[in-house]
This record gives structure tokens, sequence and C-alpha cells, in this order.
């Protein structure tokens, strides 16, 4: 399995999982505020990786997103002491707010 560059020794299992799940690298981005590197995959959030979200162990953290006008949501785990992420596209709410019209 690939190795993320500045690697994440927390998350390296979590990535590992998702792409034996059929997941594959989108984009990797860097320099955001709170994160030195987000791993964006897809197509989906594995399934296979739901139960981890609800068993994993600091530093690490599941987080959701609920996406705004300008980025789509997302959901996904991020080590508090790497300041690394690996992101999933999320769903909107149906009855997202910004979605109404007027």
């Amino acid at each position: 399995m690939p190795k993320m560059t500045r690697s994440c020794e927390h998350l390296e299992p979590l990535l590992n999982r998702a792409l034996a799940n059929g997941c594959s690298i989108v984009d990797v981005s860097e320099g955001w505020s709170v994160a030195c590197r987000v791993v964006e995959l897809g197509p989906a959030f594995p399934e296979a990786l739901r139960s981890a979200a609800q068993d994993i162990q600091s530093p690490v953290r599941y987080y959701t997103a609920v996406g705004s006008p300008h980025n789509e949501p997302d959901q996904g785990f991020f080590c508090d002491n790497c300041k690394v992420g690996i992101a999933f596209p999320g769903e909107r709410p149906l009855n997202n707010a910004l979605d109404k019209r007027s």
C-alpha cells in the first residue's frame, strides 16, 4: 500500500484499509490553517471504516463537516499530533438551509 509523504503512523492503518476497500487518493493538499496535510479519498466513505469511526482513540478523531456554499461536505479522520487528515466525500442533509431557494 502507498505511504503518505510525511506519514502519520496513527492514520496509516485507516488509509491502508480505505485503499484496500476500493478507495483511491483523489488529491493531497497542504498548508491548511490547522492541518499540515490532507489526503482526499474517493469515491465514498467505505462501510468497512464505519466501525473504525466508533473505536477511534486519541490522537486520532473522526469528524464530519456539513459543507458550505463554497465547500462540499466531507467526513474523515484527523490526527491531532501529526496534523494530518484523511477525508472522504460527505452527504449534504436533505433539509440543508444552504440549499433552500427563496
